[in-house]
């Protein structure tokens, strides 16, 4: 079986993520880490979080791993707290974005990144070996567990890695709206500390948040009006454990990740020349900043160990960011919603200017985002085909072929062909600087994909 998906590992609650599921994946990841070791765990709200993170702590116990258990904390606040601890591992117990019946383990390197590539591969042979059972200690070396409060050391973090007293100057109205998830108290705590008037919705932790999880546009609309009507100069949304963050403008829009990112990137850029590393899906936005300052943008497959990957094979990258709203400020190598919310008001004081202001200084690109049904059994097929078609339609193109198809194009427009690792979908995405661009290459896409599903399924009921 294939453990790790995009980011960690993720199921519905009590049916795939159980305790008994639980233990097993503490004791497959104390196995790997080895007898002595140090753990941090920490866990959201969601409904029997609790349990899988005892179950869990159970499994690195019994292969004589000691752990520090945080309890509720934001997913970069076990990562700031990992590092900063130097502790060799750490685990998440969080459905993050998504709907309130998932929950999810993720499991961390010691510089706080997300396990992925060869090293969740040797943790999946040591979970489908069990080998963790030939493993377990004597009952002289079993680990231990302490409760601890690591996010009074998260927010030290935060206060040494932002300028609270350029902050301060412009004493920000905002709207805090944490999806009743781990950010609940120590985001608007720091905001008040740095003089800021809030105005915190959704701040109660709960098992099912009052708006869905994932802070997108489409989610936040009456988050928006109420950025509006309080006359706030910016509204802040998490998801459930903080790692993605969405802004809103004073009047009540909600603004672009990919907009957000060129923000940072031109921030920092201005400051030191580097490399941006991005997955595939990010608008063609940041390759525009890019050749404004001359320097390259690694691409990267979908999820954020992949992320975290090329940022160490590329040790001159300066900015990070995915889509989704999660950016990552170096020397870190996890995304922070926290920490973005710091800078992002840092770069409107330096710049004496409101977010919308900001966001205007940029060329404007559109997304379309469409999918078709394709049976597991025909994916590969069907991947196959659109791609001698791609080639076809679009000769002298390059093509970037990492993960799914896409289609580059001078005009930093884009068409990307990707099949779900999780879903009977293959995706089609586009991002171009007009609409009737962005709608014409997902159309196309569109074409190209149904032609070479209804050929494959053809070929496939003639034999």
């Amino acid at each position: 079986m294939k453990l790790f998906g995009t980011a960690g590992i993720r199921g519905r609650i009590n049916e795939y993520i159980t305790p008994e599921f639980a233990l097993q994946v503490g004791e497959a990841f104390g196995c790997y880490l080895g007898q002595g070791a140090r753990v941090a765990v920490g866990r959201d709200s969601r409904f029997g979080a609790q349990s899988i993170a005892m179950a869990f702590i159970a499994g690195l116990n019994s292969q004589g791993v000691n752990v520090d258990y945080c309890d509720i904390i934001p997913t970069p606040g076990i990562a700031s707290y990992i590092v900063d601890q130097k502790i060799p591992g750490g685990a998440m117990i969080t459905g993050s974005h998504t709907p309130p019946e998932i929950s999810g383990i993720v499991l961390m390197n010691p510089d706080g990144s997300d396990i992925g590539g060869e090293n969740a591969e040797k943790i999946e042979k040591i979970f489908e070996t069990r080998k963790y059972v030939r493993t377990r200690c004597p009952m002289q070396k079993f680990g231990g567990s302490v409760n601890l409060f690591a996010l009074n050391v998260y927010a030290e973090i935060l206060k040494e890695s932002a300028d609270f007293g350029k902050i301060r100057k412009r004493k920000f109205r905002v709207l805090v709206d944490t999806a009743n998830g781990c950010a609940h108290q120590i985001l608007p705590k720091l905001l008040i500390g740095a003089d800021c008037e809030v105005f915190s919705i959704n701040s109660i932790p709960s098992p099912t948040p009052a708006r869905m999880p994932e802070p997108r546009r489409h989610t936040l609309q009456s988050s928006a009006k109420q950025v509006k009507a309080e006359g706030c100069d910016i509204g802040v949304a998490t998801d459930t454990d903080a790692d993605r963050v969405l802004f809103i403008t004073g009047d009540g829009e909600v603004v672009s990740e990919d907009v957000v990112a060129a923000i940072f990137a031109r921030e920092i850029l201005s400051r030191k020349k580097g490399k941006i590393v991005t997955p595939i899906n990010s608008s063609g936005l940041i390759y525009w900043v890019a050749q404004q300052f001359g320097v390259e943008v690694i691409a990267t497959r979908v999820g954020p160990p992949e992320i975290s990957i090329a940022m160490r094979a590329n040790p001159d990258t300066v900015f990070a960011y995915e889509e989704t709203g999660k950016y990552f400020f170096l020397p870190r190598m996890f995304a922070d919603g926290l920490l973005s919310t710091f800078k992002l008001l840092e770069i409107l004081v330096d710049r004496e200017k409101t977010l919308k202001e900001l966001s205007e200084e940029f060329p404007k690109f559109y997304q379309r985002k469409e999918a078709l049904h394709c049976e597991e059994g025909l994916k590969k097929r069907v991947m196959k085909r659109v791609f001698e078609m791609l080639k076809n339609e679009f000769p002298g193109e390059k093509i970037i072929t990492i993960d799914g198809y896409k289609v580059c194009f001078e005009d930093n427009a884009w068409l990307l062909v990707r099949k779900s690792g999780t879903e009977p979908l293959v995706r089609v995405f586009s991002d171009a600087p007009s609409e009737t661009q962005a709608d014409g290459l997902v159309q196309k896409g569109l074409q190209i994909l149904e032609e070479a599903i209804r050929a494959e399924g053809e070929r496939v009921g003639k034999n």
